[in-house]
């Protein structure tokens, strides 16, 4: 009787451990302000295009003038009436996200697609987003910056809005002009990044908006594999991205807790025996 109440007794400490550990498993971090500076890199064109960046804008074409850009900006997106230097702004900063709450608006991506030869455009180039994170409730935690790229690449294609029997049917995928052109992103899996802090695992996610999946002859068009993801822009006129960003958090198990209730149940599992 003496050895089952000892049995007893450790199962029980064993148990009060593991509940008291459950139940600080650590402080939840439920808002976030966050700041991300994002810039082009790492361009390439057909033979003949002329390409210029300035960082947070890139412009390309020939030697005629014309010119198409691609263009960060900040969350009231873009302004046809202003520059294409003056609507560029690779810094942005989102203030008050809630740790599993909805997605805040975050900074733009736009495509002022000009009517342009296909032989003088732009081929791939690379986004670096580098983003921080500050703590807000409760506060004294920090992170970044964390730095990352997006490669995308661009498919200049016919430009057919002079011919007046051209459809969007002559064109590949779900043309709205004649004819859209062509992004892919070729590695979407860098929209996201984790990290853990007192026990809590935690995903920021950055939504580019307008994003999805393409059809199988526009992947080819821009020389892509059958279920490239991307987006596509209207001819002789800009399409914004609006994108978002949003935090979301689970509870991290701790492999001790566990191993502790492993061996509180050890106890009671002699204990039930020798009774």
């Amino acid at each position: 009787m003496k050895s089952n109440k000892v049995i007893s007794l450790i199962a029980g400490v064993f148990a009060s451990v593991v509940f008291a550990g459950s139940a600080n498993a650590g402080t939840l971090i439920t808002e976030w302000d966050l700041t991300a500076n994002a810039f082009f890199a790492g361009e390439t064109g057909d033979p003949q295009a002329i390409l210029e960046n300035n960082g947070d804008y890139i412009s390309w074409g020939g030697e005629d003038g014309r010119r198409s850009h691609l263009v960060i900006g900040d969350q009231a997106g873009y302004d046809n009436n202003l520059s294409v230097s003056d609507n560029a702004n690779g810094l942005t900063q989102v203030n008050g996200i809630q740790t599993n709450g909805p997605a805040e608006a975050a900074a733009t991506l736009t495509h002022v697609n000009n009517v342009i030869s296909t032989a003088t455009s732009l081929a791939t180039v690379t986004i670096i987003d580098s983003i921080s994170l500050e703590a807000v409730t409760p506060s004294g935690f920090s992170l970044g910056p964390v730095v990352f790229p997006l490669f995308i690449e661009f498919q200049e294609t016919p430009n057919l809005v002079n011919n007046p029997d051209a459809t969007p049917e002559d064109c590949a995928g779900d043309s709205v002009s004649v004819c859209d052109d062509i992004f892919v992103l070729v590695n979407p899996e860098n929209l996201s990044f984790s990290f853990t802090e007192d026990g809590y695992k935690y995903t920021v996610t950055l939504d580019l908006g307008a994003t999805s999946f393409l059809d199988d002859d526009a992947c080819a068009a821009a020389g892509a594999e059958s279920g490239c993801q991307g987006f596509m822009t209207e001819e002789d006129t800009f399409t914004t991205l609006f994108t978002s960003v949003f935090i979301t958090a689970e509870e991290v198990s701790e492999p001790a807790m566990l191993g502790l209730l492993g061996l509180g149940l050890v106890f009671a599992g002699l204990r039930r025996r020798k009774a």
